[in-house]
């Protein structure tokens, strides 16, 4: 191999490498951002779940709400409210949680596979520098 295709070679490498170690640092970052937001799901799950009290428990009677309208927001209560935060809470809130964690998976996987494409670039780099000493001794 001559001096001047070992070079093109060895530059080539470095490009690559960058280029995948800029896609790395991307990666990382929507990992950071996705772990960041399901954190925060779960917080406000928490949190959720905890004002859910504050809309279902109160009661209302007949002293502290007049007549039959006691009865009827307690049914509202019951029928339409409660059903609501359940809902809500049970299924929307564990869908995000259960979409943010497979994109999680996912970004874990390019990111292994970027890695693993880095660490080989970078071997080949080793082995291409390699070759230019020799080509550079035998000169």
């Amino acid at each position: 191999m001559n001096l001047h295709k070992l070079n093109s070679e060895l530059l080539e490498l470095q490009r690559l490498i960058g280029i995948a170690n800029l896609s790395l640092e991307e990666k990382n970052e929507e990992l950071r951002r996705l772990n960041s937001a399901l954190s925060q799901l779960q917080l406000n799950k928490s949190d959720f779940n905890r004002t859910k009290s504050i809309c279902i428990e109160p009661e209302f009677t007949t002293k502290t709400l007049h007549g039959n309208n006691a009865a009827k927001i307690h049914n509202f209560r019951e029928n339409e409210l409660q059903v609501s935060f359940s809902a809500i809470s049970d299924k929307d809130i564990s869908d995000a949680e259960n979409r943010i964690i497979e994109q999680i998976n996912q970004i874990k996987q390019e990111i292994y596979v970027i890695e693993s494409n880095i660490s080989s670039m970078e071997t080949q780099h080793t082995n291409v520098n390699r070759q230019k000493r020799e080509v550079e001794n035998q000169s």
